[in-house]
């Protein structure tokens, strides 16, 4: 079983920054770096697919806390709309994964229309989107084992050996098993073999195997969460909302 711990913040003037948001933007950095690194190897144009990243990455962390606030803390928005500004406290993953969706599909559409109608390859948009499937995966993969060290998401209660020893009880860590298969499947979407795949390949394979360990991984989310002083996940005809986006990747 894993005792528990709990990490001190460390201070980084002017904003004190703890270790898990500290290894959030070490995953969005290393995903930028990723981005580049995939566009080249694919023959495209790195830089345009190191800005959609970002403005993906921009829109993740806006929508995400907007669906925080809109989904779990309306009270607290109508008492303070300051909330709002994005560099609040609290994000939502369903929030986030939708802004960062709505955000490359603006950013590629106009390449991703092509597809079928004559286009060149360098010119067709797939090609151009699958190279953000492995930065993703593992900007997401860090920020989950972010979520483990912080022990931001409890799961139901647990006897397993990877049962993290929470207050009242060994829990499932959420954040250690969505790190666990994201950096899993990162390694799959690495794979030099699958560039002569047909565009489009390696961002189905990302969504159905994101689809697959986010929606195992939400089955074990803890539903009496308030007996150690935190918020369970409403659900909605026995699925949570993440759930249903995870169907909805499979999809």
């Amino acid at each position: 079983m894993i005792p528990w711990f709990e990490l001190p913040a460390r201070p980084l003037s002017p904003v004190p920054l703890d270790v898990p948001s500290l290894l959030a933007l070490a995953g969005v950095g290393a995903g930028g770096w990723l981005t580049r690194h995939q566009a080249r190897a694919a023959g495209l144009d790195g830089r345009r697919a190191v800005d959609g990243y970002f403005v993906a990455m921009a829109a993740a962390l806006l929508c995400g806390h907007w669906a925080d606030l809109l989904l779990y803390r309306r009270g607290e928005l109508a008492a303070d709309p300051w909330l709002a500004l994005p560099w609040g406290p609290g994000y939502a993953s369903v929030g986030a994964f939708l802004g960062a969706a709505a955000a490359l599909w603006a950013w590629h559409r106009p390449s991703l229309a092509t597809l079928g109608r004559g286009a060149t390859p360098e010119d067709n948009g797939w090609r151009q989107v699958d190279t953000l499937a492995a930065p993703l995966a593992l900007a997401l993969g860090l920020t989950r084992v972010g979520c483990f060290l912080g022990h931001h998401h409890a799961g139901r209660l647990s006897a397993l050996p990877f049962a993290v020893a929470y207050p009242g009880g060994a829990r499932h860590d959420l954040g250690l098993h969505e790190a666990a298969g994201v950096l899993a499947l990162l390694a799959l979407l690495a794979w030099p073999g699958l560039r002569r795949g047909a565009p489009g390949t390696r961002v189905a394979l990302g969504a159905i195997g994101y689809g697959v360990v986010r929606f195992l991984v939400e089955a074990l989310r803890g539903d009496d969460l308030e007996r150690i002083g935190r918020r369970s996940d409403p659900r909605y005809f026995g699925l949570t909302l993440a759930q249903y986006l995870a169907l909805a990747l499979l999809a």
